[in-house]
């Protein structure tokens, strides 16, 4: 017999208040993000999904002694209240009914509410402490994570093949990335910056991997100084040969676990460190301060020459456009004839799509999940069918977003 969300979160939900005792916490921030605040988390990283059931891209949960609410966007009303046991945890509207507004009504001066500064940026701690501060609430930075804690069969993290991105695509050498990022910090007369965004990681180093869906990273930290040598926290045994090869002489490849003391060196040395406050968490900035390093607050550094394509990532981009609509005439082609017999589902329909995607041979993944609905669910923002779904009947809107 399948058990309920109740049956499945109740318990789960017992257990973190557990802890919140132990921690003389009133209560404790469960967001989606982790600690990449990238839209797609590995498995390991579901968290908000582990505790409450919601499966959502973004979203957050506070979860107090005696109440819990969940907020998420727009995009998720109808969802959420499919998915999270709403006696349990009550559906808050992000805009209409934010965090800031449900800390001041269900916490009292003195309470403590907690946190992994690994899962929250710099810039969402200082909103979250502004809305704690306003009625006398403490934030308190907490590690290890309390869902780790009590979550026995976590998932272990990724560790797929870093490999080597050729530079028939990337156009520019990471060699020259590094030099053009080298020169950006002494013109901005600081000694090293921190990459925590995994896009930046993978384009700076041209290097890709399949941590998580869609989006072909790795979840992995970069610093790099301005000497125009880079420091890779990642473990050194998933790189390809060709990724070895690359790097060899641009970037120490070092454990993840070596990140904390190499933040100490960085302190010792006094070091002036870039940090861009909406993607670094605060877990940097607070062992940056403890190690009394210096810390300026700047735009990740590859935002701007990210965003500036070189003519091998146009002619590619182009190239890439051409094929999948290639792939796309097929399909409407297909489901132009065989939609009518009404045996087409819209798991059935978003697989045939995937298929004809993948003829090109050159496909890596698809960049986010195909929105197949039909019907009534073409209606509902970020629609996904779970399993075959409804079957597409003549007469009734078809809706296919895929990328």
């Amino acid at each position: 017999m399948k058990k309920s969300a109740a049956d499945i979160h109740a318990p789960r939900l017992a257990a973190l208040r557990q802890l919140l005792k132990v921690h003389k916490l009133a209560g404790y921030l469960v967001p989606r993000q982790d600690e990449f605040q990238g839209e797609y988390v590995a498995a390991y990283g579901e968290r908000l999904k582990w505790l409450t059931g919601f499966s959502g891209s973004w979203g957050v949960a506070i979860i107090a002694a005696k109440k819990a609410a969940i907020f998420v966007d727009g995009r998720y009303t109808v969802q959420v209240r499919e998915e999270v046991n709403q006696s349990t945890i009550k559906p808050q509207h992000l805009i209409n009914e934010p965090p800031s507004q449900w800390i001041g009504q269900n916490f009292k001066p003195g309470d403590r509410l907690g946190f992994d500064p690994w899962l929250v940026t710099m810039a969402d701690t200082a909103r979250y402490a502004a809305a704690c501060n306003k009625c006398g609430v403490e934030l308190v930075a907490i590690t290890p994570n309390l869902v780790d804690k009590i979550w026995l069969d976590q998932p272990a993290k990724p560790s797929s093949l870093i490999e080597e991105q050729p530079i028939r695509y990337t156009g520019v050498s990471a060699k020259q990335k590094l030099a053009n990022i080298a020169s950006e910090l002494k013109r901005q007369a600081v000694d090293t910056v921190v990459l925590a965004d995994p896009a930046s990681v993978a384009w700076v180093l041209n290097i890709r991997a399949s941590d998580v869906p869609y989006t072909p990273f790795t979840l992995a930290y970069a610093i790099i100084g301005k000497s125009g040598k880079a420091t890779l926290f990642a473990n050194p045994a998933r790189l390809s040969k060709s990724a070895k090869a690359s790097l060899r002489n641009l970037a120490t490849v070092v454990a993840p676990a070596i990140l904390p003391s190499f933040l100490e060196k960085l302190g010792k040395a006094k070091q002036t460190v870039a940090l861009d406050p909406g993607l670094v968490p605060e877990q940097f900035r607070l062992l940056l301060k403890k190690y009394g390093a210096k810390m300026r607050e700047t735009t990740d550094p590859c935002v701007m020459p990210k965003a500036r394509k070189c003519k091998a990532e146009l002619n590619g981009a182009r190239a890439a456009q051409i094929r999948d609509g290639a792939a796309l005439c097929n399909f409407l082609c297909w489901l132009e004839a065989a939609a009518p017999s009404g045996q087409i589902s819209e798991g059935s329909a978003a697989a045939k799509l995937k298929q004809f995607r993948q003829g090109s041979k050159l496909m890596r993944d698809l960049s986010f999940e195909s929105i197949s609905a039909a019907g009534p669910n073409a209606a509902l923002p970020h629609y996904h069918a779970k399993g075959d779904g409804r079957r597409l009947k003549l007469g009734q809107i078809y809706l296919i977003d895929s990328g």
